[in-house]
């Protein structure tokens, strides 16, 4: 079980994180426990970076999705439209399509 460590030293498992969202040098972390949001004094690169890359995907500049919470996924134009499991709807960006379908191909949904 992985956990993540934020500055103040407190601590989140990374299975109950959903997905990250950046907020300038922010980063919000949605989980699936209360509370259903924290948000971390670094930026998302560096929140990124301390996260299993196989369960994690950075699917466009603002959001990091953890592969686990996926749902459904289907291609549209040069993006995916991605569905997590509490119904939430996100959209990788043009550059970044090719690196989720890369990560996302070896796991079934």
């Amino acid at each position: 079980m992985e956990t993540l460590v934020l500055p103040g030293k407190k601590t989140i498992e990374s299975e109950q994180i959903v997905y990250l969202e950046s907020d300038s040098n922010y980063t919000i972390i949605h989980q699936t426990s209360l509370p259903n949001k924290v948000v971390a004094a670094k930026s998302l690169c560096y929140v990124q970076k301390d996260l299993n890359p196989k369960s994690f995907v950075r699917i466009n500049r603002q959001q990091v999705i953890n592969i686990a919470c996926i749902t459904n996924f289907w291609e549209e134009n040069d993006t995916v439209n991605i569905e997590i499991f509490n119904g939430d709807l996100f959209k990788t960006s043009r550059r970044r399509t090719s690196s989720f379908l890369n990560s996302i191909s070896p796991i079934e949904i």
